[in-house]
């Protein structure tokens, strides 16, 4: 390592040495480190230096938030590192989000939290960083809370926003907060008249995307509706544009079910289960878009016990192992997939029996702008 001497023969390091090797660290860490002087503080602190590490830490060290999906408990986020090394995020002590919410999206180690009890003392929304220990609280709208809510970050305009989609019979209509203005607009419903979404929402490259099924009607002979014919779309929401798209779904045999969205390779993918007739083992496939088709990447050997395809990881197709079987509590309840030696990898993140909510995660500086615990990590 290069050393620069100082006219009093004091040997010290240059800024883009100590800034190249900050970048490289934990957050816990650098939030640490804030209190080694005034200076670091103000560049740990810096939009360039957040950026700079964000984006080592995305390609570095990219993990897996999991959420036990347990209506009877209170949540507990777990996070799995690159290591394989399984450990509880620690809560915001001054708001216990998790004892009665649950993540809605995950974006550059920003979560957005959907609050459902009903003291009128908590916001409906939360965003927080759990790696910095700030959460934000987001203001409550007029709508009704019945609905679907997206989160997630576009580069073009460097803002991160929540959409929900209030639902009635129909699509009443659609809101938007952005986290840069602190403030909630309405949006045109435009093509979402007609589609009814069936899923929860999935964030990339700075689109929302859900599974959606539109209904073409049909009038019988005096102009009555008499039913029709449907099918599945997925719906994309541009977060920088705030507009709407309806994209084609991949040409999925009939035996295909659970499908998940995801990304593979920085483009928009889609994972899906079959069941292998007379037998209880599964088939997992990775479908990818490339321009408006889709192509099948990848189909993995034979599993004996039925998956739900979660997200990919790294080069790693996540799985839970089916709830449906009686399990013990040190029995793996997730597998990973390798896409290119087909390996796989059992391992157990918390209660074995309780089912997960999987989200690719990174540990990152990135403010929330909201409530922040002023205190040494441990």
């Amino acid at each position: 390592m290069k050393k620069i001497v100082s006219d009093d023969d004091v040997p010290f390091l240059s800024e883009e040495i100590i800034f190249n090797i900050l970048k490289r660290l934990p957050a816990k860490s650098l939030i640490r480190f804030q209190c080694v002087c005034k200076h670091w503080k103000n560049l740990i602190e810096s939009p360039s230096f957040v950026a700079n590490h964000l984006h080592h830490s995305t390609h570095q060290s990219p993990c897996l938030l999991f959420e036990p999906y347990d209506s009877d408990a209170p949540s507990n986020l777990y996070l799995l590192d690159c290591e394989m090394q399984a450990r509880q995020v620690p809560k915001h002590p001054l708001i216990d989000y998790l004892e009665s919410g649950w993540v809605i999206g995950s974006s550059n180690g920003l979560l957005c939290v959907d609050i459902s009890d009903d003291r009128a003392s908590h916001p409906a929304l939360l965003l927080c960083n759990p790696a910095i220990r700030e959460v934000r609280p987001v203001p409550t709208t007029s709508g009704v809370i019945t609905g679907y809510i997206g989160f997630g970050f576009s580069p073009i305009v460097n803002d991160y926003k929540i959409v929900r989609i209030y639902v009635n019979e129909m699509f009443g209509n659609v809101e938007v907060y952005s986290v840069k203005t602190g403030s909630w607009k309405g949006v045109e419903v435009g093509i979402l008249d007609g589609l009814e979404i069936t899923s929860c929402s999935f964030t990339a490259n700075g689109d929302i995307f859900w599974f959606g099924f539109t209904l073409e009607e049909e009038e019988d002979e005096i102009g009555y509706i008499v039913g029709g014919n449907g099918h599945h779309v997925i719906i994309s929401f541009d977060i920088a544009m705030e507009v709407f798209t309806l994209l084609p779904m991949p040409n999925l045999p009939p035996e295909s079910h659970q499908n998940r969205l995801t990304t593979y390779e920085n483009k928009l993918a889609m994972l899906s289960y079959r069941g292998i007739e007379n037998s209880k083992s599964s088939l997992i496939d990775l479908w990818v878009m490339e321009g408006w088709s889709w192509t099948k990447k990848y189909t993995s050997n034979p599993y004996p016990c039925f998956l739900d395809p979660m997200t990919v990881w790294r080069n790693e197709i996540v799985c839970r192992i089916s709830a449906g079987r009686e399990m013990e509590n040190d029995e793996p309840n997730t597998i990973l997939l390798n896409l290119t030696t087909k390996e796989v990898t059992e391992f157990t993140v918390g209660r074995s029996h309780n089912a997960h909510c999987i989200f690719n995660y990174v540990e990152s500086l990135v403010p929330v702008g909201g409530m922040k615990l002023f205190a040494m990590y441990v």
